[in-house]
């Protein structure tokens, strides 16, 4: 008979956090989002408001998921985009593509792809 004799705390369960940053100017989406994440206790919520600190707080705090509106006053989303895979932040997620014919679709693919 075959006796397993690993040791079983080994294999115990390990739990991570997933760290979600939300870069969106308007406030109430901020909170929309952050109501639903905070459910799961395995996620930490971040919200930045202005996307002139989106960057600094992403390099900061090293999120595993960055979720982003690409439409807001002063800065260009994709651009913004562009900043994190310059720094290797990983985990882009768009929002709210509104004009779709001023995004070349191959370019968009080439950004948001990890």
């Amino acid at each position: 008979m075959f006796t397993d004799h690993l040791n079983t705390t080994a294999f115990a369960e390990v739990t991570t956090r997933s760290m979600v940053l939300l870069i969106d100017d308007q406030a109430l989406v901020g909170e929309v989002i952050r109501r639903i994440l905070v459910t799961d206790g395995n996620i930490d919520f971040h919200y930045c408001s202005d996307p002139e600190k989106a960057l600094e707080m992403a390099l900061s705090i090293k999120p595993t998921v960055i979720l982003q509106d690409l439409v807001m006053p002063g800065v260009d989303g994709l651009d913004l985009v562009r900043l994190y895979k310059t720094h290797e932040c990983k985990g882009v997620c768009l929002k709210k593509i509104c004009n779709r014919s001023s995004f070349e679709s191959a370019d968009l693919y080439s950004l948001i792809r990890i």
